[in-house]
């Protein structure tokens, strides 16, 4: 009988080659595949059959930003997802998924300010809508950036 000991002098000596038969990366295979965020908002756009323009518009969202992230060239915050979400009148879970491929915390229903949004997607409520209901409940409204800060 044979007893292989390896060293790690030996190790250091012959360099890594991968077998034949070393597994494909799962990563690889579609189903695990993350989509980019503008890449996806802009399917949202065709699928709901709306414009960016007025997607960015009915987020009260400045036209500016609104564009950078339709075209990939600026990450929006926690914050503006949630208003694109408003802006394309998404229910809760649409809206969780659109945060989860922007890589933001979800809504948590715990958080009084999140339940709240929770509600006003749930009724369907435009932004400005939902405006009024954070000014009844004493709660910031939506774009504001450091509201965790």
């Amino acid at each position: 009988m044979v007893v292989y000991s390896l060293t790690t002098e030996l190790l250091l000596k012959k360099p890594f080659k991968p077998s034949r038969s070393t597994p494909p990366n799962i990563l690889c295979n579609e189903k695990f595949k993350v989509e980019s965020f503008y890449i996806y908002i802009r399917r949202l756009c065709s699928a709901t059959r709306s414009t960016p323009e007025c997607v960015i518009k009915k987020s009260n969202l400045t036209v500016d930003n609104g564009y950078k992230f339709f075209n990939g060239f600026k990450c929006p915050s926690r914050e503006q997802v949630i208003q694109l979400a408003f802006g394309f009148g998404l229910n809760y879970a649409e809206t969780q998924r659109l945060l989860m491929i922007a890589q933001k915390n979800i809504l948590c229903s715990s958080i009084e300010r999140d339940a709240a949004i929770i509600f006003a997607l749930g009724k369907n409520l435009s932004i400005a809508e939902a405006y009024e209901m954070f000014n009844e409940l004493s709660l910031p409204v939506l774009g504001v950036e450091d509201y965790f800060e």
